[in-house]
Parts: structure tokens; C-alpha cells; sequence
């Protein structure tokens, strides 16, 4: 194995901290070479992938690499995680008829994704076949690209050599269920972190599902400190974590009031948990055996309980047994773990999604051949020095005895090259075709796609878009949320009158902290689309468009039409359209 994919570290960024894993593995299991982890000052990173300020970034993460629990990480590569909100990816049931069919795929594929293809990092896979073999299912995930690509510069600026871009849900789902933690059937995992809850339901055979509960930890520490009378937020996590290996720690009457003030937001988590299974079930059948139960948050004195009482068939965990850091393991750690098994057993996990730029892919792969193509190399090197010393000695027999044929000579070439270069050449090949067919794939987004050109061209002097997110909330409306760098109060206000006036936005909502201050600014505006206005635009390019090849196809009329006929024909030229969203 060349030595990119030796020593790979498993490196989990958010918003409030950095989180480092290094591990190796033998035939007895795990076995944890190094971690560390380091808080984030607010500021320094947003949305768990936006780096804002570079600068406490970098420090950041000297310390954490630094100081680590069994001294420094001294590995230059590094697996890092992308939120999966910021990611676009869709399941597709293809027959297999049609599986090898790019156009019907892209057919399929189109409006899932709404990034143009020159501004996107796209990987893909197939995931199964079913019903008899007569389907299958891909699986594509998009990344807008200068997000991963400002990570990775980061990265590289303190020496670090990133191998794998993963999605912080696959990374969580690998924690819980890899081939030393194995599991039969389906499993949720419940993550309570800082900010944020999510529930994610998986297969073995690689579907996923994952849902949003808006609740945090911090939501928990408010009562719970109220209750135990504490303050300070670290002595009550102390007293929590220690609490799971020790409950007499907190009083039984305590342990019962914090269950019963907490009900609602246990209560929440709950539902958002039968929502997702009930939403699964009606697609296809699982057989839900385990929930996890991970997060800084998950052992707070009554959740398992109560989830116990909720699903009293299904076995609750909360303790990973195959992998111990400290007593916290579970709870600050489960994503950088994800992260350093991917990494460690790098090629068990190889076709796994990785959002790596293309040219990024391609440099670790030639750094990879590189050794192996040397060494086969040399040998054939060898061979032919061999050969030339044994026909220099007896080139005067070969001539006497008998001439070397045209067609001989050509089998000899065949015979002495390097079999393994004919593999590279072939795997190269494969790559090329499978990248063309992923691209060709996602050639086509519509409506969004039209929206992303339109909002390109207000990255105009002055003003920088740093960050675009798609969403829908409840109400099915389409939400693009735009985050962006502005030079001064003016042009701040003539970029929201000219979005206000755009057709594509049915409505612009700038927050009055947009227009407060001197001088730069970063701004936040929240779009809602206008799907019927978007796809008209594209209908009526496309029309326009047709007209202009149909026109241009038609011969020439050198002589006028009889003035009944103009009469008769339709002065608009207009044509009724069906738009499909």
C-alpha cells in the first residue's frame, strides 16, 4: 500500500469544536493510536463546514494536533466530514434495462440536484439491485465545490494531506455498524449534540434515511442545572458523564425530576423517531432491531429509559464496547471515529462516497500506481538487460542457425510486456467512462440550475456570495438561503431592490442586521423561489430556441404568400405549454 493511505486520522469539524481519531486495527480489533479534541470560539466556524475566520481556524487546529491525549499527531493525512445539509443526493430506482442508459438516468436524476455541474464535486455509486434483479438503485451526491476545496487549503496550509471527504451521516452510521461492531437487520441512530438532534435509520445493504429534530444539549443543560442548582455548564457535564457509569452520583429524586422536566423534549425526539420510522415502513419493510443512542447529550438521567418504554422490542444502546478513548467515547467522539475506521480500513471502504475534487482524486491515485509502476518498471528493465547481454553473447549462433520472423518478434513483444500497466490502462479507461456517465448525469438542472446562473450575476465588484444553500421547508416552498460578503450599506441595498424585482423570488427576506454598521459586511438573505416562473423562463428559451433551429432549417420563400393566407395565420405564434415541476 503506498504510504497516502498509511496513518489517516479521522478529523470532525463543527461549529463549537474540533475532534481528531487516529486508530489501527489487527485481527483482535480496534486499537486507539491517538485523539484530541479542542473548543471552537464563536465565529470561527459555521454551519459545521464554513470556515469565517481563518486565522483561529489554524490555531485551533495546531492545538488539537498538538496536544493530543497520547502526544502529538504526527499523520499528514487526514479524513474530514461534510454536514449532510449541505450536500444534495437522491435514491433512483433505474430498470435494468435502462441502468447503463445515461439520458434515462439524467432524465431522472435532474432537479435533485441544483448545482451546476462546473461548480459541483459529484461522486456516485450504484447501491442494489431488487425485485428480481429487474432494478437497480444509484445513489449521487452533489457538494458545492468551494466548500470542500477552502477546507482542503485550510488543511494544506498546516501540512495536511486530506484523502476523504465523507458525509457526517454516513460517517455516524459507520460508527455504529462496521465489521467489528456488526448488526442483522435495521438500526437508528439518535444523535444528541451542542446544537442540534438528528435520527437516522440504515440497512445493511447501504439505504439511509435522516431526519432533523430541532433540539439541542443546550436546551437540556438550562433545566438541568436549574434543577441540581449548578452553574457552571462543565461541572454539569462532568456530573453527567460520570453519572452513566455511576448513577448514585445523582439522587433518585433528582434523577426523577429531570425526567419529568425534560418529558417534552424527550417526547419530541421520540416522535421525530416514529415519524421516520413510519415514513420508512411505508416504502419498504424493516426490521428494526437496535437504536443507538449517541451524542454529548445521550445520557442524560431518563432518555433511555424513556425510549426503553417507547420500543420495548427493541434493544437501546448506548455503550459501544470495541472502541474506548475515555469515559466520554460516546459522547464527543462518534463522528471523527466514523471518520478514522474509514480511514484505517481504507479499502474495505474505497467505493464508498468520497466528495474529493476530481484532480484531487487523480493526484492520490497516480501517488498510489506510482511505487507499483516503478517497481514493475525495473523489472522489466532488468529483463531486457538480461536479454541484451544473452543475445550480445550469442548473436553469431542466432544468425548462423536460424532468422527471427517478423511475426515472432512481434509475439515476444507482447509476451514481455508488463501485464500490470494493461490493468492501469483499463482502469483507467473504466474511470473515464463511469466519470462521463456521472457527468452527464447531472448535465441538466432545471429549474434551480437557472437560478444559480441568475444569482451568479450579482458576484459583481463589491459584492462576494460566500454561500448558497437549497432547502424546502414545510410548506413545500423552495428556499435558497444566500450568504454573502458586501463592501457597504449602498450596494447592500440595491442588491436586495434588484432581487426584490427579479421574477424568479416570489419573496426576499433581508433581516434589518443586513443594513446595521460601516464598511463591510456579511449578510444573510433568504429566498423563496418561484418554481412557475423558473421553469416558464426555461420553456420559453427552450421554444425560442426550437424556433430559431426550425427556422433556420426551413427553405427559403423567395415568393410572397397570397394575402388570405397571412390572414389566417395566428399573429402571436403562441402554443400551449405544459410545465412539469
Amino acid at each position: 500500500m503506498s504510504n497516502i493511505f498509511k496513518n489517516i486520522f479521522g478529523l470532525e469539524i463543527s461549529n463549537t469544536s474540533l475532534t481528531a481519531v487516529e486508530l489501527a486495527h489487527g485481527k483482535s480489533g480496534f486499537r486507539v493510536v491517538n485523539y484530541s479534541m479542542v473548543s471552537l470560539e464563536p465565529g470561527i466556524v459555521e454551519d459545521d463546514c464554513i470556515i469565517v475566520n481563518i486565522e483561529g481556524f489554524k490555531e485551533a487546529l495546531k492545538t488539537v494536533l498538538l496536544e493530543a491525549k497520547n502526544g502529538p499527531i504526527t499523520s499528514k493525512n487526514v479524513i474530514i466530514s461534510i454536514p449532510e445539509e449541505k450536500t444534495f443526493g437522491h435514491h433512483i430506482d433505474v430498470p435494468k434495462e435502462h441502468s447503463k442508459d445515461e439520458e434515462f438516468i439524467k432524465n431522472l436524476a435532474k432537479d435533485f440536484i441544483p448545482i451546476e455541474l462546473n461548480d459541483a464535486i459529484i461522486d456516485f455509486k450504484q447501491i442494489k439491485e431488487g425485485l428480481n434483479k429487474k432494478i437497480v438503485t444509484f445513489n449521487f451526491v452533489a457538494i458545492q465545490k468551494n466548500i470542500v476545496n477552502s477546507l482542503i487549503n485550510a488543511l494544506k496550509d498546516e501540512g495536511l494531506n486530506v484523502v476523504g471527504v465523507d458525509v457526517n451521516k454516513n460517517s455516524i452510521i459507520r460508527y455504529c455498524n462496521n465489521r467489528f461492531n456488526s448488526n442483522e437487520g435495521s438500526f437508528a441512530i439518535v444523535n444528541i449534540e451542542l446544537e442540534k438532534s438528528t435520527i437516522s435509520i440504515a440497512n445493511p445493504s447501504g439505504h439511509s434515511h435522516n431526519l432533523s429534530a430541532q433540539i439541542g444539549g443546550e436546551e437540556f443543560d438550562n433545566k438541568i442545572k436549574e434543577i441540581l442548582n449548578i452553574s457552571s455548564t462543565e461541572e454539569l457535564h462532568n456530573l453527567i458523564f460520570a453519572s452513566k457509569h455511576n448513577e448514585s452520583l445523582i439522587k433518585p429524586e433528582d434523577r426523577s425530576n429531570i425526567r419529568s422536566q425534560l418529558n417534552n423534549e424527550f417526547e419530541l425526539i421520540i416522535q421525530k423517531t416514529k415519524d421516520l420510522i413510519r415514513a420508512i415502513s411505508s416504502q419498504e419493510d424493516i426490521d428494526l432491531q437496535t437504536i443507538y443512542l449517541i451524542g454529548c447529550h445521550s445520557c442524560v438521567p431518563g432518555l433511555k429509559e424513556t425510549f426503553q418504554e417507547t420500543f420495548p422490542d427493541i434493544n437501546i444502546k448506548q455503550d459501544l464496547e470495541y472502541i474506548k478513548l475515555d469515559e466520554t467515547t460516546e459522547l464527543f467522539y462518534p463522528k471523527a471515529i466514523g471518520l478514522a475506521i474509514r480511514g484505517t480500513l481504507i479499502e474495505e471502504y474505497e467505493n464508498e462516497i468520497n466528495l474529493l475534487p476530481n484532480e484531487r482524486k487523480e493526484e492520490i491515485e497516480t501517488a498510489q500506481l506510482l511505487p507499483m509502476v516503478m517497481r514493475y518498471s525495473l523489472l522489466v528493465y532488468l529483463i531486457v538487460i538480461v536479454f541484451m547481454l544473452f543475445a550480445g553473447i550469442s548473436i553469431t549462433e542466432s544468425y548462423l542457425e536460424h532468422k527471427i520472423t517478423k511475426q515472432e518478434a512481434i509475439l515476444y513483444e507482447e509476451q514481455t510486456k508488463n501485464p500490470y500497466l494493461k490493468q492501469v490502462a483499463q482502469a483507467t479507461q473504466q474511470k473515464i467512462q463511469l466519470e462521463s456517465q456521472i457527468n452527464k448525469i447531472l448535465a441538466d438542472t432545471i429549474p434551480v440550475s437557472r437560478v444559480m446562473r441568475k444569482i451568479d450575476d450579482y458576484n459583481v465588484n463589491g459584492i462576494s456570495l460566500i454561500n448558497i444553500n437549497y432547502s424546502m421547508n414545510k410548506a413545500n416552498e423552495h428556499i435558497m438561503r444566500l450568504r454573502g460578503k458586501v463592501a457597504n450599506r449602498e450596494l447592500t441595498e440595491e442588491l436586495i431592490v434588484e432581487l426584490e424585482e427579479e421574477a424568479f423570488f416570489r419573496e426576499v427576506d433581508s433581516p434589518l442586521s443586513n443594513l446595521v454598521g460601516k464598511g463591510d459586511r456579511f449578510v444573510n438573505m433568504d429566498l423563496i423561489l418561484d418554481p412557475e416562473a423558473i421553469i416558464a423562463n426555461y420553456s420559453n428559451s427552450k421554444k425560442q430556441m426550437e424556433e430559431e433551429v426550425e427556422s433556420s432549417s426551413k427553405p427559403k420563400i423567395l415568393a410572397p404568400k397570397p394575402a388570405s393566407e397571412e390572414a389566417s395565420e395566428p399573429t402571436d405564434g403562441s402554443e400551449n405549454i405544459e410545465n412539469e415541476q
